[in-house]
């Protein structure tokens, strides 16, 4: 479950800053944006992308007893 909340937290920026971008592309404009957000948004949607692959990982071992010691 931390590890569900832990990707929550992740994508408030990448998805604030896709928000910001809704005026922009109403008025047929293109977003400038530098090279620095454009890295710091891709590592965060990768750690969101690896989060989801933990979370698939540890359903699969927990639907095989991994952990169950009753």
């Amino acid at each position: 479950m931390s590890l569900f909340a832990l990707i929550g937290l992740t994508s408030i920026h990448p998805m604030h800053e896709f928000l910001s971008w809704r005026e922009l592309l109403r008025q047929n404009l293109v977003p400038v944006v530098g090279a620095d957000k454009i890295r710091r948004v891709q590592r965060l949607i990768h750690l969101e992308l690896t989060g989801v692959v933990l979370i698939l990982l540890c359903a699969a071992l927990m639907a095989r007893g991994v952990g169950y010691t009753g």
